[in-house]
């Protein structure tokens, strides 16, 4: 399975003890480009949204950030990026928080280090 750099980090922050947040990827254009190019879990997350919501409706400048979520998976969400009014997307797109549930840690592509 092909990761990007950023899905790679983001599965071998998954722990049993912690959660853990970063951004996944700048935009959701971003997020896009990185599922056109293969990547399995940008793949998966874009396909999810563009089911759930208007492709007019998504906020392309939106950040992509994962929470993971102990040892159960992860969620996402796109988060506007900037509060004010004057400087935020339109006011009409959507910013929606989805959830990806892993059912075995032992992601093929991934190569997190142990130490």
């Amino acid at each position: 399975m092909m990761l990007c750099p950023s899905c790679e980090i983001l599965v071998c922050s998954i722990s049993p003890h912690q959660d853990q947040e970063l951004v996944l990827h700048a935009s959701v254009s971003a997020l896009q480009s990185s599922s056109k190019s293969g990547c399995h879990i940008c793949r998966m997350i874009f396909a999810e949204l563009r089911n759930k919501f208007d492709n007019d409706s998504i906020d392309r400048d939106a950040i992509v950030i994962a929470k993971t979520l102990r040892n159960a998976g992860f969620q996402v969400s796109f988060e506007p990026t900037s509060t004010k009014p004057s400087e935020a997307s339109r006011g009409d797109a959507v910013h929606p928080t989805l959830y990806v549930v892993i059912n075995n840690l032992d992601v093929p592509g991934a190569s997190c280090s142990t130490n």
